[in-house]
C-alpha cells in the first residue's frame, strides 16, 4: 500500500523538485544582480566625489596661466609648474600636468625629460581616451625621438597628428604638427620638403591668429638656410628674426635669433663679430635658464676659439657645452663636442686626448640620421692612427673611409631620384586631372594641357640631369678635398710624413730615369722643446705653424716640403745641386731669423740646424735619408744653428 502510494506520488515529487530547484536558481540570480547593481552604484559614488573623467579639446585655464611664461622664464616657468603638481586632482588633469610639463622641458631643450612625461602622461590617458592630448603627447614625443638621434620612430606619429588635427580643423595642433615634421625632414636631409612645411605652419599662423606668432618662421626659415650651407641668407633671416623680437616677453626666440646670427656671421668669417653675439646669446640664455642654448652659444664659440689659435681657450667653452648637454643627453651635440675636442687633441698632438675624446663622439653616434656624423669621425680615428705611427692602419681606415663615402653618397643620389620622379609623376597626375575634368571643353584646351604636360616633363628631366651632375661633381670635390687632407699635415700644412716619403721616391725614380741632380736637406728647429717648457705647447703650434708657411712661401712649388714628425722637416729640390741648395737654405735661414711674428712670439730670432746632402741616385732612398741625418747630428753636436753638407 506505501509502496503503490509512493508510486502515485512519484510525478508530483518530480514536480516539487523542479519547483525547488528553480526557485534556488533564481534566488542566486538575484544575489549576483543585487551584488553587481551593489558594485555599480559604488563605482557610480566613486566616480561623482572624484568627478566623471571628462574629454579635454583645449588646455584648461589654469594650464594656459602655467604657459603664459614659458617663453619669457623658461626656468622659473618650470620650477612654478612642478609646484603647482597637487593642484591638477582628476584623471584628466593629472594626463594635462603631463603634457605640461612635457612643453616645458621641450622649451628648454631637454627632450629626454620630455620623453618622461610624455609616457607618463600616455599611461594615462590609455585608461581614458583623451584623443586631443593623445596627439599632442605624440607629437612631443616624435620631437624627441628627433632630437634624441632616432627620427625615424616619430614619422608616422607626426603624420598621424597631422591628419587627426586636419580633420577637426585644430590649427594649433596642425601648426604644431607642421613644425616637428619640417625639423623631421630637415634631420633627413629632404631640405626642400622642410621648408615646404615651416611656409605652411607660417600661413596657418597667419589666417588664423595662432598663438605662435608667424615672424617666429623666419627662425626656422633661418635653420635651414644653415642647414643647407647659404649662411648669408640665414644671417638675413635671424637678423629680421631677432629685430621682431628684441625687448618682447619672448626672450626665447630672442637668444635663437642671437645665437643664429653668430653662428652665421662666423661661418660667413666675420669671427669678431660672431664671436660677440655668441658671448651675448649665452649670457642671455643664462639670464632666462635657458641652459642649452649657453651649450649651443659656447661650443660655437670653440670654433672662433680654434681658428684664432686658442686650444686652451677653445677646451675651456667646449667642456662646459659638454657639461650642459649632458644634462639634456642631446646625442648630437655630445658628439659634436666630444669630436671637436678630440680634433683639438689632434693638433695639439696630444694622442692620449684625442683617443679619449674621439672614443666618448664614437658611443653617441646611432641612427641613420648620424652618418655624416660617423664619416667625420672615422676620418679623424684614421689621422690618430697616422700620427700614433700606425700607416697601415691609417691606409685600411682611409679606404674603407672612402667605400663609406662613395655608399653615403650613392644613397643620397638614389634619394634625390626619387624625389625628382615623384615630383615628375604628381605633376604628370595634376595635368592628366585637368584633362579629364575638361574634357568637355574645346580641342584648343586640350592641346594646351598636353603642352603643359610636355614642358613638365622636360623641367623635371632637365632638375634631374643637372642635380645629378651637381651631386657628382660634389662627390669628386669631396673625394679631392679628403686626398688632400690625408696628404697635408694640419698643423703646418705642409706634406704629410707619409705623403713626402711617396713623392721623394717618385723624384728620384725621375731623377735616374732622366740623370739630374737632387739634394736633400733634413731640418731640426733648434731648441724646439724650450719654446714648449718656456711658453706652452700652443706657442710651439704657432712656430710650427708659421714655419711651415714660411717653407711654402720660400722653396719652389716643386720643391718637396714635408713634415717628418716634431719639429724635424724634410725638404728636396730637384734638379738643384749641393752648392745651389746650400745657397737657398742660407737665404732660407736669413728670412726664417728676420720673421716678426716668430719673433713676437718667442722674443728672439729663431734658428736651425740642417743636413744637406746630393741624392746619389746609385744607393737606395734609405740610405740618402741617412746621410742626410748624420748631416743633421753633426751640425746638432756643432752647436747648431749651422748648415752641415755632407
Amino acid at each position: 500500500m506505501l509502496i503503490l502510494s509512493a508510486y502515485h506520488f512519484r510525478p508530483t515529487c518530480r514536480v516539487i523538485l523542479f519547483l525547488s530547484l528553480s526557485l534556488l536558481i533564481s534566488v542566486s540570480q538575484a544575489a549576483d544582480y543585487g551584488s553587481a547593481l551593489q558594485g555599480k552604484q559604488s563605482q557610480a559614488i566613486k566616480e561623482h566625489r572624484l568627478g566623471s573623467p571628462r574629454v579635454i579639446h583645449s588646455w584648461s585655464e589654469q594650464s594656459s596661466h602655467l604657459r603664459s611664461t614659458l617663453k619669457s622664464e623658461p626656468e622659473a616657468s618650470l620650477k612654478r609648474i612642478i609646484a603647482a603638481e597637487s593642484e591638477f586632482l582628476s584623471p584628466e588633469s593629472q594626463a594635462e600636468y603631463q603634457l605640461l610639463l612635457a612643453e616645458a622641458y621641450a622649451n628648454l631643450v631637454m627632450f629626454n625629460k620630455t620623453l618622461e612625461h610624455v609616457e607618463q602622461g600616455l599611461a594615462l590617458v590609455s585608461k581614458y581616451p583623451q584623443p586631443w592630448l593623445t596627439q599632442y603627447f605624440n607629437l612631443y614625443k616624435a620631437e624627441a625621438f628627433d632630437q634624441l638621434g632616432e627620427t625615424q620612430k616619430g614619422t608616422e606619429l607626426t603624420q598621424e597628428a597631422i591628419e587627426w588635427a586636419d580633420q577637426r580643423k585644430d590649427y594649433e595642433l596642425l601648426f604644431k604638427a607642421h613644425i616637428i615634421r619640417g625639423i623631421q625632414h630637415l634631420t633627413l636631409g629632404q631640405n626642400e620638403s622642410a621648408m615646404a612645411n615651416f611656409q605652411v605652419a607660417r600661413e596657418l599662423s597667419e589666417t588664423h591668429s595662432l598663438e605662435t606668432e608667424a615672424a617666429a618662421m623666419d627662425y626656422y626659415k633661418g635653420f635651414v638656410y644653415e642647414y643647407t650651407r647659404q649662411d648669408e641668407l640665414a644671417l638675413n633671416e635671424y637678423t629680421k628674426l631677432r629685430d621682431a623680437f628684441s625687448g618682447t616677453q619672448n626672450k626665447v626666440m630672442e637668444v635663437k635669433a642671437i645665437y643664429g646670427m653668430g653662428r652665421s656671421s662666423k661661418n660667413i668669417g666675420k669671427l669678431e663679430e660672431g664671436a660677440a653675439l655668441l658671448h651675448l646669446a649665452a649670457a642671455k640664455a643664462e639670464e632666462i635658464g635657458f641652459w642649452q642654448y649657453s651649450a649651443y652659444a659656447n661650443k660655437e664659440l670653440s670654433g672662433y676659439y680654434l681658428q684664432k689659435q686658442q686650444a686652451d681657450e677653445a677646451i675651456v667653452v667646449l667642456e662646459k657645452a659638454r657639461e650642459l648637454f649632458l644634462q639634456s643627453g642631446n646625442p648630437y651635440m655630445l658628439m659634436d663636442v666630444n669630436f671637436t675636442l678630440g680634433r683639438v687633441g689632434l693638433q695639439k698632438q696630444d694622442l692620449e686626448m684625442a683617443d679619449k675624446y674621439l672614443r666618448l663622439a664614437q658611443s653617441y653616434v646611432k641612427g641613420d640620421s648620424m652618418v655624416p656624423h660617423q664619416l667625420s669621425l672615422d676620418y679623424a680615428k684614421m689621422e690618430l692612427l697616422r700620427l700614433q705611427g700606425n700607416t697601415e692602419g691609417a691606409l685600411i681606415a682611409l679606404k674603407k673611409l672612402y667605400g663609406d663615402y662613395r655608399r653615403f653618397t650613392r644613397k643620397q643620389n638614389i634619394e634625390k631620384l626619387h624625389e625628382l620622379t615623384t615630383l615628375y609623376e604628381l605633376k604628370e597626375k595634376e595635368a592628366l586631372n585637368k584633362v579629364l575634368q575638361k574634357q568637355t571643353e574645346t580641342q584648343e584646351i586640350l592641346i594646351q594641357q598636353r603642352q603643359q604636360i610636355y614642358v613638365y616633363a622636360s623641367i623635371a628631366g632637365l632638375v634631374l640631369v643637372l642635380s645629378l651632375l651637381l651631386l657628382y661633381l660634389n662627390s669628386k670635390r669631396h673625394r679631392r678635398k679628403l686626398q688632400k687632407l690625408y696628404n697635408t699635415d694640419s698643423l703646418t700644412n705642409v706634406s704629410s710624413r707619409s705623403y713626402t716619403l711617396k713623392r721623394l721616391e717618385e723624384e728620384v725614380s725621375r731623377a735616374k730615369r732622366h740623370r739630374y741632380e737632387v739634394s736633400l736637406a733634413a731640418i731640426d728647429i733648434d731648441f724646439f722643446k724650450h719654446i714648449n717648457d718656456q711658453f706652452g705647447h700652443g706657442v710651439g703650434d704657432k712656430v710650427l705653424t708659421e714655419f711651415g708657411q714660411i717653407c711654402l712661401q720660400h722653396f719652389r712649388v716643386s720643391d718637396i716640403v714635408g713634415r717628418m714628425g716634431g719639429e724635424e722637416f724634410l725638404v728636396c729640390l730637384p734638379h738643384t745641386s749641393k752648392v745651389e741648395a746650400e745657397k737657398a737654405f742660407r737665404s732660407f735661414i736669413n728670412i726664417l731669423g728676420e720673421n716678426p711674428v716668430i719673433n713676437k712670439l718667442k722674443g728672439n730670432p729663431l734658428t736651425v740646424s740642417i743636413g744637406l746632402v746630393q741624392i746619389e741616385l746609385a744607393l737606395p732612398l734609405n740610405d740618402n735619408l741617412v746621410r742626410a741625418d748624420k748631416a743633421l747630428y753633426e751640425a746638432k753636436d756643432n752647436g747648431r744653428n749651422q748648415i752641415i753638407v755632407g
